[in-house]
């Protein structure tokens, strides 16, 4: 089987095992990725972490297990068994086991792991915003792979056929508060013949196949819902290893009858309260109803299916997606048409469990769904299962936990915002902001010009330690207000509610608890926004004395509003952590001493005193430090015609075009162009390989539909790709692959570009690509006059003409001389070759009154003086 994970991380895991005192480490060293590729290949022991795990009682010592999280750092885990299977399917198959555990550095983090020596090692670290997949190689047992499950397998073509079924009541809402009741319940899983070919043949091998795919998904269910999965104590006997002799057709539609009359008459209705059938022809799924746990005659109807029925996709979009629908959950996704459900909470393909991503076209907001439910979806399953009749409940001693929240808003229209929680306990609780409105699908793309509707704005975004969210995300609000698809500011008057979902992340007996909040957007109000600092090239000098500007907007009408806070952030927008000043008035200016800090990548905010919203200046400036980037270009020729002909004998169909880098340069950004005339673009799939072989996706068909033309710039540090603005000649990131895979790679020699065209009846041209190689460089700027020592400007003031002119007779390497707005537009600049003696007139800038800053780049440092024009 080829594996296609495209995330990869740190260059070596250690998997270590002591006792609780401290002693007998046993490390596991793995090695580096492989060359050539994308996958992060690790070794590990399977029978030494086996026997770690296991050379004493696990459940009266726990081990305490390194596991990288999904940014390559390690972490200390506390683990414990906690078995899928009834005692008496673990005595019959001791080799295959199930695990718990919860960091010890950040307890928030959930981990769950299956072992054997059958599928290996299989689990999943639920961290906060970010999740970790583990899976085995299915041909080397002793080769594990670490993957962000961002863009694991994500184009098989699922379909969920499972009806709208309105199962959902306001009238009986969750209660508000965690449970002390955990619920157990008994899963039949029967397979297919072609499940079981898929995954070895034998029944040890199943059942380990099974064990993995039950165990990633507990993690799920145990910490959005508090409920477990264990297998029934008959499973085996619905097991069938054998195509020819299963009781299953070839045709899915009848898996469901076929299923719920098989399990009933095997292993008997009342030895199961759901039942589920795991398939390998096709990839679909189909629940035949909704929340019909518990309920005899419907509760064993459902099926999974896949031609790779195993890792991330597999768990997560289909067979979690399908159980989901059978403990009560509708689809949350509005790309789908209108469902009558009231729950169609998620714009485009949503992004959520419940969700459809990767397989609505221009509408996905990414490319697989993420492993967490929406709020809604939650509500939705607890209306079930706490009226359900069937399951085992646990009671466990654990405090109820309350969130406190702002009460009902009042936000100017055009403004950014945030929205802020706080629950009980800090330390562990994860939060989850998210809009419940729903409009029965009328709107797909989120539209900031409707007024007084239901219509979804904002996107979902997994469970994150901050209790505080920022609308839109602080990365995509860089880039411009409203420039994100997937998450519109109000520019009309209109009502949003939003719910915060905490989950107390409790190993034991977790639960989670939600309010509801109602915004209100005025457009008496705003927009709220900052005027200047509206230029990247601009760079300020650290203590200097500057003024910040805004539009004010009656904001400082609003309650809570009349004074405001100025933040800097040194790291490009990403936080906020230095405070400039705090309650001035909301006036429209305020001169302030910037502070004595360095970077290259500030920005300032401003926000409220006492209220949710904010403003963000619209570039990053510098403040002592330039930020330089030289960027080359190689490529194809303008007019390069390379046919993407349309022949439906031969689909698909492929053309591939070479670029020759002839520098040798390491990689540290790169960024790929392509300009394609084609009349649907959803038909293409397009890779990019460097010289070494290895290879990346820009685009992969079914990411957009019937949308024309494809002329962007692929480029990390830029807003996600958008179907709809696919021919915009913008710089966008892609859905698929990172660029930065190729960063710290040997540029020299031949990349290829491949187009591959899927569809029929349509015809394309490859008509030019590009690609272009930056290297970035930060340089100190010199201030202070008296360190302009090398260089002197003369007459200053002056009318505009002047003389630049080197202090010394001394050999000078060219120099870059720029002058700039103190706004920071760049209205000059001239290159000056090497020369012995530097004394150069500048009398042709047509400068007006007033100062600028000339900026001086050699190779070493950047000076800079202000000049004033009278």
């Amino acid at each position: 089987m080829k594996l296609n994970f495209h995330f990869v991380i740190s260059i070596f895991i250690a998997l270590c095992f002591f006792k609780v005192t401290g002693q007998n480490n046993l490390y596991f060293k793995l090695e580096t990725k492989e060359k050539n590729s994308k996958i992060a290949t690790y070794s590990y022991s399977y029978y030494e972490l086996n026997a770690a795990l296991n050379s004493q009682n696990i459940n009266t010592q726990p081990r305490i297990i390194h596991f990288p999280n999904a940014v390559g750092k390690l972490e200390r885990f506390k683990i414990t068994e906690l078995s899928i299977m009834p005692n008496s399917m673990q005595k019959k198959y001791p080799q295959i086991k199930s695990y718990v555990g919860y960091s010890i550095d950040n307890p928030s983090n959930y981990l769950r792991f299956s072992l054997s020596p059958y599928k290996g090692l299989s689990g999943i670290l639920l961290g906060n915003n970010l999740s970790a997949f583990y899976q085995t190689d299915s041909e080397l047992k002793n080769k594990l792979y670490i993957l962000n499950p961002k863009t694991n397998n994500i184009f098989s073509p699922f379909s969920c056929k499972t009806s709208a079924i309105n199962n959902y009541s306001k009238e009986n809402a969750i209660a508000k508060t965690n449970t002390s009741n955990k619920k157990t319940y008994t899963i039949a899983i029967s397979t297919t013949g072609e499940y079981a070919a898929y995954h070895g043949n034998s029944i040890e091998e199943v059942n380990a196949a099974i064990v993995a795919s039950l165990t990633n998904i507990n993690a799920v269910f145990e910490r959005d819902l508090n409920l477990s999965f264990v297998l029934s104590e008959l499973n085996d006997s619905v097991i069938y290893l054998d195509k020819e002799n299963d009781p299953y057709s070839n045709f899915s539609a009848d898996y469901g009858d076929q299923l719920q009359q098989n399990l009933d008459a095997t292993i008997g209705s009342s030895n199961y309260d759901l039942g589920h059938l795991l398939s390998a022809i096709g990839v679909e799924g189909r629940a035949n109803c909704i929340g019909c746990i518990c309920i005899n005659n419907q509760k064993g109807r459902a099926y999974s299916s896949s031609n790779t029925p195993e890792g991330f996709y597999f768990d997560f979009s289909i067979l979690a997606h399908e159980i989901g629908h059978q403990l009560g959950a509708n689809h949350t996704w509005t790309s789908g048409g209108n469902e009558r459900t009231g729950v169609q909470v998620e714009p485009g393909s949503g992004s959520t469990i419940m969700g459809y991503s990767g397989l609505a076209k221009s509408a996905n907001i990414k490319l697989a769904n993420d492993a967490y439910f929406h709020g809604i979806s939650i509500e939705q399953i607890k209306n079930t299962i706490n009226t359900s009749t069937c399951g085992t409940a646990s009671t466990i001693n654990d405090t109820n936990f309350t969130v406190n929240t702002p009460k009902n808003l009042i936000l100017p229209i055009g403004t950014p915002f945030k929205l802020e929680a706080l629950a009980d306990n800090i330390n562990n609780y994860s939060y989850c902001w998210e809009q419940i409105n729903q409009d029965e699908a009328q709107t797909v793309y989120p539209n900031p010009n409707l007024g007084q509707s239901n219509a979804v704005l904002f996107r979902s975004f997994p469970p994150n330690k901050n209790p505080t969210r920022y609308f839109p995300n602080l990365k995509d609000l860089r880039f411009g207000l409203n420039k994100t698809q997937w998450e519109k500011i109000p520019l009309v008057s209109r009502t949003i509610d939003f719910r915060i979902t905490v989950r107390d992340n409790n190993v034991l007996n977790q639960g989670t608890t939600f309010k509801d909040i109602k915004v209100t957007f005025d457009a008496t109000y705003g927009p709220f926004e900052i005027i200047n600092f509206a230029n990247e090239n601009l760079i300020l000098e650290k203590n200097s004395e500057q003024t910040i500007k805004w539009h004010v907007n009656n904001t400082n009408k609003i309650n809570g509003a009349e004074t405001l806070n100025l933040l800097l952030s040194t790291n490009g927008g990403i936080s906020y952590d230095e405070v400039i000043a705090k309650n001035i008035s909301n006036n429209g200016s305020y001169t302030f001493k910037i502070p004595n800090v360095s970077s290259p990548k500030c920005r300032f905010m401003l926000e409220a005193s006492n209220h949710n919203f904010f403003a963000i200046n619209k570039k990053n400036i510098g403040i002592n430090v330039g930020h330089f980037k030289n960027c080359t270009i190689f490529k194809s020729q303008e007019n390069l015609n390379l046919e993407l002909f349309d022949d439906a004998q031969n689909l698909p169909y492929t053309k591939t075009h070479s670029i020759t880098i002839p520098d040798s340069v390491i990689i540290s950004d790169i960024n790929i162009g392509v300009n394609i005339t084609h009349p649907k673009i959803g038909d293409l799939n397009i890779t990019v390989t460097n010289p070494k072989g290895l290879e990346i996706t820009l685009k992969t068909r079914r990411s957009c539909s019937d949308e024309k033309d494809l002329i962007t710039t692929f480029n990390d540090e830029a807003i996600n790709f958008n179907c709809l603005e696919s021919d915009s000649n913008k710089h966008q990131k892609s859905l698929n692959d990172e660029l930065k895979i190729f960063n710290n790679e040997e540029a020299q020699g031949t990349w290829t570009i491949k187009i591959t065209d899927i569809g029929i009846e349509n015809y394309g041209v490859l008509n030019s690509w590009f690609i272009e190689l930056c290297t970035q460089e930060e340089k100190a700027i010199v201030f202070n006059d008296k360190d302009f020592k090398d260089f002197t400007v003369f007459p200053n003031p002056n009318n505009g003409s002047f003389h630049l002119k080197a202090k010394a007779i001394h050999p000078i390497k060219s120099l870059i001389v720029d002058i700039f707005s103190t706004g920071g537009q760049l209205i000059y600049s001239k290159v000056i070759p090497e020369t012995t003696f530097l004394n150069q007139k500048f009398n042709d800038i047509r400068l007006q009154s007033g100062m600028y800053f000339l900026r001086i780049t050699d190779s070493n440092t950047t000076y800079l003086k202000k000049i004033i024009v009278y």
